[in-house]
């Protein structure tokens, strides 16, 4: 009996609390044939809602007069972006330019040391999975089991500097993944390379010739065999990924249109507006009008 018993409470489903609660409903419907609404059991307490209100304007004057804001959220909207679109390379040289020239002031999410560092990482990694990862095409159930994983990895630690290493591992991993995602099917190895190369040389002018260079080849062998794996010509895709970079500092710059067309080796500003509206149906400032509000 009583194995019976422990195997039936085994195999009932798991609920959350509202489901739960839908079911005593249906439940109460096919006794008593009285109807019951589950709105009718979302209370919000409005004492806890005053306390948080009466502790955010004490500590908003506080911040205000030691002057301590914030200071990460472009920061942060620059990282996710690199995940986004799968520059391994890229987010390891601004996460490094970062930490040497940024003096970062982060939220308070704790009374403890190792507590603040484990929610500043479980905060972070939902970002990173769903603000980078999925928005860059990762398979949506693969990022939240990374991001589970990820989680229950730093739970375990329990030292600061560990939980702030695996951050480093956990961006690197998805972004990573996320660049694989985004490679041609049965992608040859210098291809790869080439397009490695193209994407790391956005602020140089580079040719054709060159990327035959880097990878060992004849250009017009590099150019049929990179049409066929990729879909598009070399010079297309050098232009593309100048273009999603313009996109990048457009959106996480302070460049006006002249040094992003300059640093991105475009012959003149009108041929870097003309090329981006021909290519997004949008001029560079009004796309960076739009996005940035």
């Amino acid at each position: 009996m009583k194995e019976a018993v422990t195997n039936f409470l085994q195999n009932i489903p798991l609920e959350n609390r509202f489901q739960f609660i839908n079911q005593l409903i249906f439940l109460n419907f096919y006794l008593n044939k009285t109807v019951l609404k589950l709105e009718n059991y979302f209370h919000v307490d409005s004492t806890i809602n005053k306390k948080h209100a009466t502790t955010y304007v004490a500590k908003n004057i506080e911040i205000k007069e030691n002057a301590n804001f914030h200071n990460t959220y472009l920061l942060e909207q620059k990282m996710y972006d690199y995940v986004r679109r799968g520059e391994t390379e890229k987010l390891k040289r601004f996460l490094l330019s970062a930490a040497k020239n940024q003096l970062l002031k982060e939220g308070i999410l704790a009374n403890n040391p190792l507590r603040q560092a484990k929610n500043i990482f479980l905060s972070g990694i939902t970002k990173i999975g769903t603000l980078g990862a999925i928005r860059g095409g990762m398979d949506v159930e693969e990022a939240y089991q990374l991001m589970d994983l990820y989680s229950q990895e730093c739970e375990k630690l329990t030292d600061v500097n560990s939980i702030r290493n695996l951050n480093l591992v956990a961006l690197e991993d998805f972004c990573n993944r996320v660049h694989q995602s985004r490679l041609p099917k049965e992608c040859s190895k210098e291809i790869l390379i080439a397009m490695n190369f193209i994407n790391n040389s956005t602020n140089k002018l580079i040719q054709v010739t060159d990327v035959a260079q880097h990878v060992h080849r004849s250009s017009s062998y590099l150019s049929k065999k990179f049409k066929q794996e990729v879909g598009v010509s070399v010079g297309k895709y050098i232009m593309h990924s100048k273009l999603e970079d313009a996109k990048h500092l457009l959106l996480y710059s302070e460049m006006d249109l002249s040094s992003i067309s300059n640093y991105l080796c475009f012959s003149s500003q009108s041929y870097f507006q003309n090329v981006f509206k021909k290519n997004y149906g949008i001029t560079p400032a009004k796309y960076r009008k739009n996005f940035s509000e």
